[in-house]
């Protein structure tokens, strides 16, 4: 229907990476604003004792945002980069 189209949007396909790191919950806003800061977006957080997050970004743009994470973690949590692969991004 017309409506359908009309609500319909475009989604774009990219490369990308999914970096995925545990952080206590005084780091969690932090890490959200350098990932906003780098290009990535939150895929997925689980709330527990700590803070699982999965954020997704392009590939090729990992790396500053990989070194600003573990600055921001003091190298203390493992840090997860996932192989590229084709997402809507």
């Amino acid at each position: 229907t017309k409506a359908a189209i009309d609500a319909a949007r475009i989604v774009v396909v990219s490369r990308c990476v999914d970096i995925i790191v545990e952080v206590p919950y005084s780091l969690y806003e932090p890490a959200c604003r350098l990932a906003e800061d780098a290009g990535a977006r939150v895929h997925d957080t689980d709330f527990a004792e700590n803070v699982l997050i999965t954020f997704r970004m392009l590939d090729g743009t990992q790396t500053p945002f990989l070194e600003k994470l573990t600055e921001l973690t003091r190298g203390q949590s493992e840090i997860i980069a996932t192989d590229p692969f084709d997402a809507a991004f």
